[in-house]
């Protein structure tokens, strides 16, 4: 549990030191936030060029490893799983 815990808190700062930051100078978080549950009407009225961040190693390089760090999140959580279940079946 210790191990998906770090995990977890490295791939939460990677999103907060590097993603948001990222973002906020090259995209509009309106047009992102239009799709989720902040659901607004209508997008951002400046002009963005959306398909730029596509074209950037700085964009590329924090997805990849920001994907790299879910991955490995993810199997933490998988390894968990007979553990969390022999702990609910000694509890029932």
């Amino acid at each position: 549990m210790l191990s998906a815990k770090e995990r977890y808190s490295g791939m939460d700062s990677k999103i907060e030191q590097d993603i948001v930051p990222y973002l906020s100078k090259n995209y509009s978080f309106k047009d992102i936030d239009k799709n989720g549950p902040l659901n607004w009407e209508s997008k951002s009225i400046l002009k963005i060029d959306k398909l730029r961040i596509f074209h950037d190693i700085e964009y590329e390089n924090n997805v990849d490893d920001l994907l790299y760090r879910i991955n490995d999140y993810r199997n933490d959580l998988i390894d968990l799983q007979p553990i969390i279940k022999r702990i609910l079946k000694e509890t029932e």
